[in-house]
């Protein structure tokens, strides 16, 4: 079947050592579509705030691994409930942005 969406499924064992459920194989067509995805959400990305743009990228793992609320507080003196709050106010900037394309 030339041309055909085929994912398969195997098991392996996660990076943390912890064996996962099922992993699945990406044809080369649905690994593009979800780079030209994730090329989106940069490009979205680079459109926020400083502070927005440092906590959405940080929390999602676009630059390493994601990280906690926590985490990101501590680096700017804040609690994790003031980074909740801002990154809420930045989804919904981006959510904003989106329903303007």
């Amino acid at each position: 079947m030339e041309g055909a969406d085929h994912q398969f499924s195997v098991r392996e064992e996660s990076p943390r050592g912890c064996r996962s459920s099922f992993a699945t194989y990406e044809t080369p067509e649905s690994q593009l579509c979800r780079l030209e995805d994730m090329n989106e959400v940069r490009e979205l990305l680079r459109t926020l705030p400083s502070r927005d743009r440092e906590v959405m990228t940080r929390r999602y793992g676009f630059q390493g691994p994601p990280e906690s609320l926590a985490e990101i507080g501590q680096s700017h003196g804040v609690s994790k409930q003031r980074v909740s709050q801002w990154e809420i106010a930045a989804r919904e900037e981006l959510r904003t942005k989106l329903k303007g394309r």
